[in-house]
This record gives C-alpha cells, sequence and structure tokens, in this order.
C-alpha cells in the first residue's frame, strides 16, 4: 500500500472537523457518508480533530490512503489535516463503477447461452436466481429509457 502524505502548512484550514467521543466505526460511517456526499468537494484543506488516542487517527489516515487523499499530521497534537482537493485520481481507475459490471452480466454480449431446461416458472410462483436475472434485465431496459434529463433534474432536487 502506498501511502501519500502531504506538509501540512501553517495557513488556515477551510474546515475543522471534530470526532472526539466518536468510535471507530461511527468515524468512518461519517467520512463515508460526508466523502459521498461531496460535502469536502473543491476545499484544499480539512482539519480533523481525532484526539491523541491510538485508534482514530489510524482509521483516518488509513481511510485517506484507501481514498487517494493526502494527508499530513497537523501541528497540534491530536489532529490530522486532510487535502481533499489533491486526492489521486490517476492509476486506481474510477473509484465507483455504476453498474458497469451488473449491466455486462445482464445483458451478455457474447454467444447466446445454451437453453435452460428446466421449465418457466409459473406467475406468483417463488423466483430463483435465473428470474432476478430476467427482472434485472428488465430494470436495465426500462432504465435506459428514461430521460437523462428528468433524470438530472430529479437529481439536483435531490429525489435520487
Amino acid at each position: 500500500m502506498t501511502r501519500r502524505r502531504a506538509r501540512a502548512s501553517a495557513t488556515r484550514c477551510d474546515l475543522e472537523v471534530d470526532f472526539h467521543g466518536y468510535t471507530a466505526a461511527e468515524m468512518r460511517a461519517v467520512l463515508d457518508d460526508t466523502w459521498g456526499r461531496r460535502r469536502w468537494q473543491g476545499l484544499r484543506r480539512v482539519r480533523v480533530v481525532h484526539g491523541t488516542g491510538e485508534v482514530l487517527w489510524r482509521v483516518l489516515r488509513a481511510w485517506c490512503d484507501e481514498k487517494g487523499i493526502p494527508w499530513a499530521p497537523d501541528r497540534r497534537a491530536g489532529a490530522t489535516v486532510v487535502f481533499p482537493v489533491q486526492r489521486a485520481t490517476h492509476g486506481r481507475g474510477p473509484a465507483h463503477r455504476p453498474l458497469g459490471a451488473l449491466r455486462e452480466r445482464a445483458h451478455p454480449t457474447t454467444e447466446a447461452a445454451p437453453e435452460d431446461p428446466s421449465p418457466a416458472p409459473e406467475p406468483g410462483a417463488p423466483s430463483d436466481a435465473s428470474g432476478a436475472r430476467d427482472l434485472m434485465a428488465e430494470e436495465f431496459e426500462r432504465l435506459a429509457t428514461v430521460d437523462e434529463r428528468m433524470l438530472r433534474h430529479r437529481k439536483a432536487r435531490g429525489g435520487g
């Protein structure tokens, strides 16, 4: 694992987050949520106060290394400065591949699969794995027909 570190400068931070009293799991959940909602997008320096304990600083720095975010120990004990805007985006590939692999599995482009000798399930019968794949394929087809502008508009309003 390659560790990227940056130099902590004496300049001010854009944001300070305090994790005193958090468990490692709680802190990681908050970090993942914050990063997933892009709340740190465009911020140059975020000071994360984690205290002088033995656990939180390690979890924070491991999380930063996983995300490719440079970090540096703060000059004050019990804090780490994180540099979200300097996140490494090359070499690791995209951090998020939305449904690409699932779409390929649902719509194979290779040879046709051999016919399934089992009879088709009756309507209302519990579905098995092949039924789940059929439902997934139907959902991908439905999503392909949805107007992209409407999706962007709905997403901008916060409706997902």
